[in-house]
């Protein structure tokens, strides 16, 4: 392997902007108006699947949000991201249950979906999801539609790479720490 295509663009590439067949999730506390960034700090999950590297523009993002809490007050927060390759109708779809669990305005579909979706990335309409969780693991911050192994072109099967980067603004320093892992 060459390790230098294990690294992405630094500063306003987030650290993973660049590479390929790769999933991010954003946690992003600098706002930039050229990626089109929410205005607060915010999750983001971006892929370009397999149509090319990664960016850190969010008209690739499957969803991103700005419910969460401030990052940058030296506080640990503790994150917990749930992948489900099948969807749960339920969860997503019913009324009921959407309002119980709080799941339905979490889950959404941004435009970059689409075009995966209508470009094969869904084949079949086999959609799973990804829920972000940060601090209460009740309750999802954020559900995107996902499915890795359609979206990514996997070397083997059922195997993805993972890693963590960091970044702040210019006139931003934060301290950035995994506890566990």
């Amino acid at each position: 392997i060459d390790l230098r295509t294990l690294y992405g663009t630094g500063g306003t590439g987030l650290g993973y902007d660049g590479l390929n067949n790769a999933i991010a999730v954003e946690f992003d506390m600098a706002y930039d108006e050229t990626k089109e960034d929410l205005y607060e700090n915010h999750i983001g999950i971006m892929t370009r699947g397999r149509e090319g590297p990664i960016s850190a523009h969010h008209k690739y993002s499957l969803g991103s949000t700005a419910n969460v809490p401030e990052f940058g007050f030296e506080r640990a927060h503790q994150v917990k991201i749930v992948y489900n390759p099948q969807l749960d109708e339920l969860e997503i779809l019913n009324p009921t249950d959407c309002v119980n669990g709080r799941a339905c305005e979490k889950f959404q579909h941004q435009p970059y979906f689409t075009y995966l979706f209508t470009t094969g990335h869904f084949p079949n309409g086999k959609i799973g999801t990804m829920h972000i969780y940060i601090d209460d693991f009740r309750y999802p911050r954020i559900i995107v539609p996902m499915r890795i192994d359609t979206i990514l072109d996997l070397a083997y099967e059922n195997q993805v790479r993972f890693g963590f980067t960091g970044s702040t603004g210019y006139d931003n320093y934060q301290k950035q720490d995994i506890y566990n892992w």
